[in-house]
Order: C-alpha cells, then structure tokens, then sequence
C-alpha cells in the first residue's frame, strides 16, 4: 500500500536519495529543504510518515517536532528523525514528540531501517521504538560533533537565560528561533510561535512600519535600532534589529526589550509630580521660588490671586516690588542681602505687600533655601501667608503633613515627632538648624532634655494635655538650644492615637519668636517712653505759663527795690529757684519730644574731656577715674549742652553706683559700625556708623529684674534726697532725639556700662557754639501783647512799661486782630502766645502779616508740637520764645526784631 511521506532535510543529496529510493517502492513523496517550508506543505498535505533530520537552519528539527505534535491532525503521523548528532548527544528524541530516530550513516544502512518503518507502518503493526535509536551502533562517534553539541548547548543556555527576548525569522518574515525571554513577553508557546508570520506579534497600527523597518534592514543589511515604542503582547518593547547572511541564506535576529516597568515607574513619577504641582496649586499659601538676585523664578496659583495679578505675571520681578513703600522696600533689600550673605538659618519675615491694584496686605514670608547637590545656596523657597489666616493655615499644613513629605521637610517652622515617652521621633531641617543638634544627637534626646528650666512644669502639663485631649492648638514656652541659647517658640501640637485610643505619637510645629519677642519688648518700652513723655509734655505747657508768672512778678518786684535790700536778695533767691524750674521743665521736655535746637556739627572728645576735668574735683579719692578717648573720632550733629548733660548724668550715675565702695569710672569714645541685629532692636538709630562714648563703673550693677524701667522717668533705685529719677530719663531723650540710641550692661557685683551711639555727620567745620551774653536794655517801642491768660498779659504789660514800652494788651486774638485792623501803624512790634482758644498765634501772625508785611512778631509757646523755631520763621516770625519768659531776654529780642 503506498504511503505520502514527506522528508525535510537540508542536505539536497539527503533528499534526491530519499526521494529516489521512497518512489521506487511506489511511495507518494514530497520533499522539503526546512523546518518553514514543512510547515508550509503540511497546511495542504497530511503525510502519513515523516523523515526529520535533526540539525537545519532555522527552525531545528526537534522543534518541527513539536509544532507538527502539538496539531491534532498529525496525531497519526509516523515521526522519524534522521541524525547522527542526535545519537552522539544522547538525545530522546521521544521529548520532542518524534516515535523513532534513525542514526545517520551510509545510506544502504539508513534505506535499511527506513524500510523497516515502512513496512510497520504498511501492516499497521507499530512497535514501540521510543527511547531507541536504529543504528546506533552502525556509527563512529566524532570528537568534533561532541565539542559542537557542547558549544550549541552552553549557547542555548546563555540565550534562554537573557534578560532580553531573541527571536529569529527568514526573509519571508516567519519565525524560526525564540529564546525563553521571547516566549514569555510573546505569550505564546514555542510550537505555536515558530513559523509564524513575526509581524503577527505586534498591534495593527505597528505593523506597517515594522514591515519596513525589516524591509531596510533586509535591504541594507546593516543593523538598526528603534526607540520607537511598541506594543508586544500588551507590552511596551523596543527593538533591536540585526541582519544575517550565513552560506547565502538571509534571516534576522530580533532583539525585544521589555521596558513595560521602566514605562510604567516612568509614569507614576510623572504622575506624581503632576499630583504634586496640583497640590502646590492649591495649597492656601503663596508659594514662590526666587534666585539670589531676588528675581522670582516660580510663582504658584495662590500667590498670584493674593496680589491679584494674573497667573505669570510676577514672573522675572524681584520680590520687592511688592513691598508697601519706599522704606520697606528698601528694608528687604538689606535683608535679603543679609540672608545671601550670611546664610543664617530661615525666619519668618513680618512684611507688608501692595498689590497690582495698590490694595496694602500684611504677609508672613518663610523663607527657606534652596541648594544644589553641593550644599551651595541657589535660591529661596518662600511661602506667604496673608496673617488673617493664619491659624487656617497652620491647620492646612498639620493635616497635609504626611502628603506633604517634601514640603515638610524643607519648612522653615520647627517640626518634630514626639514618641508618648517624650523622645523625639523625627524632627525637621529648620528644627536641627535652630536648636544645633545633629540627627544621631536628636535620636538620644527627649523633649524633657531641651525644656527651660524654669518652664519645665509647664511644659509637662502641655504634653500630658497633648496625650489626654488630642489636640492643643496654642503653646508659648521657651526651649534650650544646644549652645545654651535660649529659644521662644509658638506653635501647636496634636496626638495621633490607635483605634484603641493609644497614643502612637504627637506632632509639634513651632515657629521660632525669640526675635519677635525681643522686638515686642522694645515696641511696649518705647511706647511707654512716648506715653510718659506726652503726658510730661502737656505738664509743662502748663507748668510753664506758671512760673511765667512767678518770675514776671519776682523780676517786676526787684526792679521796684534797692539792689541791696533783704527784700531784693530774697527775690533774688526766689528767681534763681524758679531758674532751676525752668531747667527741670526743659528736662522733662527733652525725653517728651524731640528737637534740633542748636544742633551743630561737633567733636565729641573736647566734650568729654572737659566734662571729665568737671566731674573730677567731685568725685571722692575712692574712686578713679580712667579715659580711653580716640583722637580722629569723625564730628556728630548734636547740641553741645545737652551732649555735655548726657555725659556728666552718665557719670553721676556711675559715681552714686560706687559712692560706697570705691572703685573706677571709665570714659571711652570710638568709632564703631554696628550692624543689621543691632539696627533692627534699636529703631531710633539712623545709621550704621556711629561715634560711641561708654561710660563704665565697677558699682554694685543693676538687677535684671529692674533693668528694663532704669529709663522710666522718676524710677530710682537712690535713696529718698539723692537723686529725682529724671537723669536716665533725660539722657535717653537726648539720645533718641539726636537719632541716636543707648544700650545698657550690667552684672550684679561687677558693673554696669552704658553705651550712647551718635551717627557720624560730615561738615567742613566742627566745634561747640558760643554762648550768648544777658542784657537789659531800654527801649521805647509800642508793643501789641496777645496771650489767652489775662494774668500773663497783665504781667507783660507791667513789666515791658517798665522798661519803656508802650503796650496795648489782650487776651482774646480776635479783639487783637480787630485792634490792628483799626490802625496797623500803631505797633512796632507783636508778642503773641500760640495755644489759644479761638485763633493760635502762628495763625493771627499770617494775619497780622498780611496786613502789614514788615511787621515784627515774636511768638511764645510754653510747648508744641506743631511749631517750632524753623517753621515759625517759615511763617514770617521774627522770633520763636519758649516760656517762661524773662523780662531781660524778651527785651533783647524785641531790641533784636526791631533793629532787622
């Protein structure tokens, strides 16, 4: 019975012999030269027995094997392979689905057992050959052959345990190799993958360009890659494609790597950087980048509607473009600069913004800095915070904390993870920078470790409140930092506990407010100053008007008595206490207001020099005195009285500190630049370079307790007769009031000194002003005297007559201005009060003037704060006279006016 053999070998001889030999005996035979082209007949042809050798390009004969098994429609087929190696390899041939294997040899020898197959087939009396190979021991066993068997196995190992997936496929694209990697990211099995058309593995859409991709490599035979991603059994792949040309024969090798992960990983990072830039979106803060010129390089949503420009707007501005004026424009400018020179650690930075429409805000910034991998300052990370809302945002950033790792991190307020047995957990970058301890230092510390001593039981009770009630939204005290710096912090705390109600650990933010503090102390001191000296100053308006009277009347008496009497001598007392008055009034007014009188260019050492020589015939042999004064110190503008007051009170000051015990009284001047901390705590300062004058004692100190009232005007420490409280008082208005500023330091037991700054002040030439002589001379002139108190004017009436004048007096300045309306050439001169009910003097003086232009006027005020001698003479007045008056000086002046 003929039998439809089909025999694959790639050895054309093998084939015509077979072919030749099948037919004789009258076999149906088709033949094919590989594995693609029996796979190609077999679609159309259904053989009866099949001859496979075992080693051929492409696709092998073992895997032929395998795919023809794997059909149902071969289930039948009578499988033999044809190969020596096989035999020499110790191969079972029945793995791989095939029922025999004959040894390859002479071909009489091989036509042999061929025809015992044959006719076992014919009969149908299949016997089992598995396992055994025909002709074993017909073969000579070649060296050669067993080191190629090891080659090919050591290669098929190293292929299959490759990362990447290998495929094979001939020019007509159909696949004849795949390795282990290739299978798996196909999906497909071995025997059902080899054969198939490669461009079948990929989606319809990446199909044309594959086929050309292969069409030039094909073409060019040169090898490429494609970084074009694509699609390979629902994986993301790229390609590596490399032409071989073996004994004519063209095939490609596909190298597939699979980047489904790194796509994937690539992904999630962009999309959580998307979901990152959505929250910084839409946090409730302005949040903006900027370089070290100042110039904003990022600028968030936020930040924008706060101002309210558009989104890119602030965009390449510099961050003080924003600020509310000139001044605080300028003020971050320093502090910036400041902040870039010095790196100290962030702050918060209290501002005031204008936006685009110049609506004014007050802001809190928190700066941070930004760093390359280095550690160099590139930048600023700053979050502004409208201060409204502050306890809105502060909420915000508890409750995003653990969303918000990065940001967390980087925050300039103070974070730390407390565990429930008070040790710290996890504390932030600003935390380890302001209190100065490193992370193995931190994980060894407890918050008990860095509590001040003197706030201890309050902190526990906090932390105890923390653990029991969850949450405290409000917290001041005041911690150590490792240098022993003492740090005020704000903030709140929160306890995060187990379903159980456990407490797990507490979360803290602080805000360091050491600086704020300090500067809230300072404000409430100054405000007190300006309370106290408003309060003084309407005292001696009053005050003044009194001893107008006083010393008007005493002087009018002593004219009317003889030089020599005990009458006059008794006066005489009477005006020199009243002197003294004065002075005290002057003093009192000096820390009430601030003035430029007589304010000259000056050197301050001939000043202390001689105010040294005064002082020293005072002082008691027990205490020495001691000067360190630098020559070339550059002049100040400052009144040269009162520079000298400040001097001789500072060393009274010190004397009294020494009266019992002796000691040394030091004066040094220098010239010293302070800097930005120093201005910051000391407002009335106008510049960084000063001239200093210290003056120090080896006393009994001042107590910390007490320290900050030592200027309040009438507080002493003296006893009752030794001093009126007022020369601290006074010397810190003159200081202040030469935009000036003083400073105190003190230790109980050792000493105490003070330190006065003055700015510098350039001018060609510098010394102290003349003083001027007293006079009383005669005078005739016809006088127009206005003040609201009638006794006043009565007492200025008498005593200009009695020295000549003629003199219409009133106490009303609107029947004044009627009297000089009706004959304006009946005055020479005007003296005027200012503080009046119905009309002030400086405003019958533009009166008066607007009649008569050339008209001389003097104005006296006991005090004001709305005119003073350079605004009086801006008006047209002759003469500025502060009260109380004195007959013999208003003498010389309207001697003064008059002859100008």
């Amino acid at each position: 019975m003929p039998l439809k053999i089909l025999a694959v070998d790639n050895n054309p001889l093998m084939l015509k012999l077979l072919s030749h030999y099948l037919e004789e005996r009258g076999h149906k035979v088709l033949t094919a030269e590989d594995g693609i082209r029996a796979l190609d007949i077999v679609n159309t042809f259904t053989p009866d027995v099949m001859f496979i050798d075992f080693i051929m390009p492409g696709i092998s004969g073992k895997n032929l094997c395998k795919i023809i098994r794997c059909n149902s429609k071969f289930t039948k087929t009578y499988i033999a392979i044809l190969s020596a190696t096989a035999v020499e390899g110790n191969h079972d041939v029945g793995e791989w689905g095939a029922d025999t294997c004959i040894a390859k040899g002479p071909f009489t020898m091989v036509a042999r057992h061929i025809q015992t197959i044959l006719d076992m087939v014919e009969r149908d009396e299949i016997k089992d050959f598995s396992g055994q190979i025909l002709g074993k021991d017909e073969i000579h066993h070649r060296q050669i052959t067993k080191e190629l068997l090891s080659n090919l196995t050591h290669m098929d190992v190293i292929f299959n345990n490759l990362a990447e997936g290998v495929l094979e496929f001939n020019r007509r694209l159909r696949i004849v190799y795949a390795n282990s990697s290739a299978l798996r990211l196909c999906g497909i099995a071995e025997e059902k993958l080899l054969g198939r058309n490669v461009l079948d593995l990929f989606d319809q859409p990446s199909r044309p360009l594959m086929a050309k991709l292969t069409e030039d490599v094909f073409s060019s035979r040169r090898h490429t890659d494609s970084h074009d991603i694509r699609c390979l059994n629902k994986r993301q792949v790229t390609l590596d494609f490399l032409p071989l040309h073996t004994d004519g024969t063209e095939s490609m090798i596909l190298i597939i790597h699979d980047i489904t992960a790194h796509k994937a990983a690539e992904e999630k990072l962009l999309q959580r950087e998307a979901q990152y830039r959505t929250l910084v979106e839409t946090v409730p803060h302005g949040i903006q980048e900027n370089d070290t010129e100042g110039i904003i390089t990022f600028s968030n949503a936020m930040h924008h509607r706060l101002l309210g420009y558009e989104p890119g707007e602030l965009l390449g501005k510099p961050i003080w473009n924003m600020a509310a004026s000139e001044k605080e424009r300028e003020e971050l400018q320093k502090y910036f600069a400041f902040l870039v020179r010095e790196i100290p650690p962030p702050t918060p930075y209290m501002a005031r913004n204008k936006t685009k429409d110049n609506r004014l805000i007050d802001v809190q910034v928190d700066w941070n800095y930004k760093r390359d991998d280095n550690g160099v300052v590139t930048g600023f990370t700053a979050i502004i915070t409208d201060i409204t809302e502050r306890k809105k945002a502060e909420q915000a950033l508890m409750e995003s904390e653990e969303r918000y790792r990065d940001l967390f991190e980087n925050a300039s307020d103070l974070i730390q993870i407390v565990k429930p047995d008070g040790g710290l957990q996890y504390v932030n970058r600003a935390w380890r920078q302001t209190f100065g301890y490193d992370d193995e230092e931190v994980a060894r510390l407890t918050i008990f470790d860095l509590i001040d001593r003197d706030c201890r039981d309050h902190c526990l009770e906090t932390f105890n409140r923390v653990l029991v009630e969850g949450n405290v939204p409000s917290i001041h005290s005041t911690f150590v930092a490792k240098n022993g710096d003492k740090i005020i912090l704000e903030g709140s705390a929160n306890c995060r506990k187990s379903p159980e109600g456990a407490p797990l650990f507490t979360r803290c933010i602080f805000r360091n407010v050491t600086k704020q503090k300090e500067l809230e102390k300072q404000l409430r001191q100054s405000q007190k100053m300006q309370a106290i000296g408003t309060l003084a100053a309407g005292i001696a308006h009053d005050f003044n008007n009194l001893l107008s009277a006083v010393m008007g009347y005493t002087q009018l008496t002593m004219l009317q008595l003889p030089p020599d009497s005990d009458s006059h001598q008794n006066l005489k007392k009477v005006m020199q206490s009243s002197k003294r008055a004065a002075e005290l009034v002057k003093q009192i007014l000096t820390f009430s207001r601030p003035s430029s009188e007589r304010q000259i260019c000056i050197l301050i050492p001939p000043l202390v020099k001689e105010a040294i020589k005064l002082i020293s015939h005072s002082l008691p042999a027990t205490i020495k005195i001691e000067h360190d004064i630098a020559p070339d110190c550059p002049p100040i503008l400052a009144d040269p009285t009162q520079l000298q007051q400040v001097i001789m009170n500072l060393c009274t000051n010190a004397y009294h500190a020494m009266r019992a015990g002796g000691g040394t009284l030091t004066v040094r001047v220098d010239t010293v630049e302070v800097d930005d901390r120093f201005l910051l705590l000391n407002p009335s300062l106008a510049a960084k370079k000063c001239v200093r004058l210290r003056v120090s004692d080896t006393g009994h100190g001042i107590d910390a307790r007490i320290i900050d009232r030592i200027f309040e005007p009438y507080f002493t420490t003296k006893n009752q007769g030794d001093g009126t409280g007022l020369g601290l008082a006074v010397v810190h208005g003159i200081v202040t009031n030469h935009h000036g500023a003083i400073t105190v330091d003190s230790e109980v037991g050792t000493g105490t000194t003070f330190a006065a700054y003055f700015p510098i002040h350039f001018a060609k030439n510098a010394g102290v002003a003349d003083e001027q002589d007293d006079a009383f001379p005669r005078l005739t002139a016809n006088v127009l005297f206005v003040d609201d108190q009638q006794d006043l004017a009565e007492l200025g009436k008498m005593g200009l007559e009695s020295i000549g004048c003629r003199v219409s007096t009133f106490s009303s300045s609107s029947e004044a201005l009627a009297a000089f309306q009706a004959d304006p050439a009946a005055f020479d001169v005007v003296i005027t009060d200012q503080t009046m009910p119905e009309m002030t003097g400086a405003a019958l003086a533009a009166r008066l003037l607007a009649l008569k232009p050339d008209l001389p006027i003097i104005l006296c005020t006991g005090h004001s704060d709305i005119i003073d001698e350079t605004t009086a003479r801006g008006l047209g007045i002759r003469a500025f006279l502060m009260k109380p008056l004195q007959l013999n000086k208003l003498a010389e002046i309207i001697q003064a006016v008059l002859k100008s």
